[in-house]
């Protein structure tokens, strides 16, 4: 009885991942996020930066992945040095900045644009959610308070990116 007792004991204390809240009816939240993709770049230019960002973030495995290309710190691929913290960090900046609540207003249909095609997409409780500047059938997006929130919200993850650690991904660790 008391080993019985003792297992039920060491379960209770014993670190566990956090459930997440999709289950039917309940609300899901930031911290259901899974997957998260930056990506910043436009053909115009040399000045714009250009990188993309995926991250996963699952109980058993985190991995985060830069691959920095134009007027970015780091040029090439890296890998995060703490996967986890840094997910953390960027899903806190999504939270703040109600990224789940934004959208962009299309204008009008214009033509084609050769501008910037930065999107930030995250997953969560099998639901994949994007926002992002290349407009669907050549439209062009209204300068107004939603684009400027979003591009706010590209300033602040960008920001949190390069502060973060990173090692070269061709480095072998033991």
């Amino acid at each position: 009885m008391r080993l019985f007792a003792l297992f039920g004991l060491i379960a209770l204390l014993a670190p566990q991942p956090v459930a997440a809240s999709c289950a039917a009816g309940s609300v899901p939240a930031y911290t259901d996020i899974r997957y998260i993709s930056v990506r910043q770049f436009s053909w115009v230019g040399n000045v714009r930066p250009g990188f993309e960002v995926e991250g996963v973030d699952l109980p058993w495995r985190s991995n985060i992945t830069l691959k920095g290309f134009r007027s970015v710190p780091l040029i090439g691929t890296y890998v995060a040095a703490d996967p986890r913290g840094l997910f953390q960090a960027l899903t806190a900046v999504l939270e703040r900045n109600r990224f789940l609540d934004m959208q962009l207003t299309v204008l009008e249909k214009c033509c084609t644009l050769d501008g910037p095609e930065d999107s930030v997409s995250v997953a969560r409780c099998g639901v994949g959610t994007t926002v992002g500047t290349l407009p669907p059938e050549n439209g062009i997006f209204d300068e107004n308070s939603q684009t400027a929130a979003f591009k706010a919200l590209e300033e602040q993850l960008r920001q949190v990116i390069f502060s973060a650690k990173w090692n070269p991904a061709d480095v072998k660790r033991k």
